[in-house]
């Protein structure tokens, strides 16, 4: 929305059913995904995370229906962060998400997380691309995983 700086900002005023259009240009911030949320970046939108290497970039815990897409998800240079997106019980959709950097995973889905992973490319990860624990049951289509420690650990 216009006048709203952060993506957090955005969301604070968000309804479930709202879509959030993110302007291209760098966010070094956190974002919490919730109910019924859709956030889209486009084209040259990135996240960066807060720079606390220790916190995901994003964030959904025990919520539905929420999306993200069209994001790249990388650190500032000469930093990491451990997870770029963390799903703890929770129902999202990831699409188009351009990821690298993450030490520990660039995705992970933990407890009884139902969701979707679609036509994102998890690349250059010193850590695990995509890490299944739990009870989840993501649906993985249409993603290109690269030059990672690992593809994929459940």
């Amino acid at each position: 929305p216009e006048g709203i700086a952060t993506i957090a900002g955005a969301l604070e005023q968000a309804r479930p059913g709202d879509e959030i259009v993110v302007s291209p240009g760098d966010y070094r911030e956190h974002v919490t995904l919730q109910t019924g949320v859709t956030i889209t970046g486009v084209p040259g939108a990135v996240l960066l995370g807060s720079g606390n290497p220790n916190e995901p970039v994003v964030t959904a815990s025990n919520i539905n229906g929420a999306s993200l897409r069209g994001f790249a998800i990388h650190p500032d240079a000469g930093k990491w962060f451990d997870r770029a997106i963390q799903i703890d019980n929770s129902q999202v959709y990831l699409e188009n998400l351009d990821i690298n950097g993450a030490t520990v995973a660039a995705v992970e889905f933990n407890g009884a997380s139902d969701s979707v992973l679609r036509s994102s490319f998890l690349h250059a990860n010193s850590g695990t691309a995509l890490v299944i624990d739990g009870l989840s049951a993501p649906l993985v289509e249409h993603n290109q995983f690269s030059g990672n420690k690992r593809a994929v650990d459940w």
